[in-house]
């Protein structure tokens, strides 16, 4: 069968009236408004492709003698039908208008979706960014990947206008790792901490954060400190032990790792 005819599903012998139940059906069924999965998004483009062709009495005598082949590089599902057709139909369905299927359009495809790379710091403490022009705020521990709507900064079409969409690509600075939404960073400790613990004061983009260091921990230990990452990540503290040169190693602490290893 067509391809036409089975998005409708419909035989090819189908009549006009036939096919405008089927897209009605279909197209109540797949609409965004009824469903809000991408699957169905793109599910509704099909349809609304393929009622355009087979509602036309000269496309569709074209696409039945040609089938497939007439659409250059395959079937395409980037067109939509007949504006004043589909507001009709769409009204009907919805018992309202939709302002011309520019409303429509607003939220399939007047979208401008764009991906912006900004600081682990940023991320962090929140801030404002410039994008085309336009300052955006940022919320403070966004995650990476998230996205940030601008109404009405998208394409327009029939007096509509969509909205533009940033995706945040989060880049680490030198020191920092972003595992997730995990923040991974290291600092430097001496052997006597490490052996009797300590606490060390650490500064995370001006985030003053204290990092308890038990007794008996081990070189390349991690300790997590919880909701410093990204959303409800964690600041992940990994031990750096710094050995001293044994010239300046003290007497006290010299006593300290004689007692401590029974020398």
């Amino acid at each position: 069968m067509k391809k036409l005819y089975s998005t409708l599903e419909v035989n090819e012998n189908a009549s006009e009236q036939e096919i405008k139940k089927a897209y009605r059906k279909l197209a109540k069924q797949y609409h965004p408004d009824k469903c809000k999965t991408p699957e169905c998004e793109e599910k509704f483009k099909e349809i609304s492709s393929a009622y355009e062709v087979l509602s036309d009495k000269n496309k569709k005598a074209e696409y039945d003698r040609y089938g497939d082949s007439m659409f250059e590089g395959g079937y395409n599902n980037s067109q939509y039908a007949d504006m004043g057709d589909m507001e009709d139909i769409i009204s009907q369905m919805f018992g309202r208008s939709f302002g011309g299927f520019g409303g429509f359009n607003q939220h399939i495809n007047l979208d401008t979706h764009i991906r912006v790379r900004i600081p682990l710091e940023t991320a962090y403490k929140g801030g404002t960014i410039n994008v085309r022009g336009i300052k955006v705020k940022v919320p403070p521990k966004i995650k990476n990947g998230s996205s940030l709507r601008v109404k009405g900064k998208g394409k327009s079409h029939n007096n509509m206008t969509g909205d533009m969409i940033i995706q945040l690509l989060i880049q680490s600075p030198a020191g920092y790792e972003l595992v997730q939404d995990d923040i991974y960073t290291e600092i430097n400790i001496n052997l006597i901490e490490l052996m009797f613990g300590t606490s060390k004061e650490i500064d995370i983009f001006g985030d003053k954060i204290t990092v308890k260091i038990p007794s008996n921990s081990k070189p390349l230990q991690k300790l997590r400190i919880k909701n410093k990452g990204l959303g409800s990540g964690n600041l992940i503290v990994i031990l750096n032990l710094i050995l001293p040169d044994s010239k300046d190693i003290t007497a006290e602490e010299r006593k300290i790792l004689e007692n401590k290893f029974e020398i």
